[in-house]
């Protein structure tokens, strides 16, 4: 072998340890690389699970407060229905009452009601046909002094009750009237009694 081939020959030999070395060192960078894409790769991926547990965690949760609200509002509806079929149940009881017992209430009422000064009676027409002999007296006779009352013949469209009169000013005291000015009272009474 000739000098020239063994500096060709060394010269190769020299070029190819340092294409290994080069190689050596890209495959080492590459698995470097490889290795750093990997564990990112695996360090997102937690977190892209982690905030996908914790988005379906947040659904069920706003669900589940959904759910409870309904069930809250559904339940509050009841009650409410409830409550107003009861208040109108009371009201028809009172539609209801036995003559004796219904005018003896409205004794009470026109007595608790008057003004000083005359006043009359409006009731309505199923009222004024079963209106017992002698209730404007009995009305009278319950009255303090200085107060006067009469019944009008002329029949009022309420459901029962009356409309006291006293000159161009009238007071409502139909049983309808007095229960919707009542109604919270009657409300809380109702529902201490039905929900406690």
């Amino acid at each position: 072998m000739t000098g020239l081939d063994k500096i060709v020959t060394e010269l190769q030999d020299e070029a190819n340890a340092e294409a290994r070395e080069a190689i050596d060192k890209a495959k080492a960078e590459a698995a470097e690389i490889l290795a750093d894409a990997k564990a990112r790769g695996a360090s997102a991926a937690s977190e892209a699970a982690s905030a996908a547990g914790q988005q379906v965690k947040d659904i069920a949760a706003a669900q589940d407060s959904a759910m409870q609200l309904q069930r809250r509002q559904k339940t509050l509806e009841v009650k409410q229905q409830l409550l107003a079929e009861t208040l109108e149940k009371a009201l028809q009881a009172l539609y209801n009452l036995p003559d004796k017992e219904y005018f003896g209430l409205l004794t009470r009422l026109a007595v608790r009601a008057a003004q000083p000064g005359e006043g009359e009676i409006l009731l309505n027409k199923r009222d004024l046909e079963r209106l017992p002999i002698g209730f404007e007296l009995d009305v009278a006779a319950a009255l303090t002094p200085g107060k006067k009352i009469r019944i009008s013949q002329r029949p009022r469209p309420i459901d029962g009750g009356f409309i006291f009169k006293y000159g161009n000013v009238e007071e409502n005291c139909s049983f309808r009237a007095l229960f919707d000015a009542r109604q919270d009272e009657f409300s809380d009474l109702i529902r201490d009694t039905l929900f406690a």
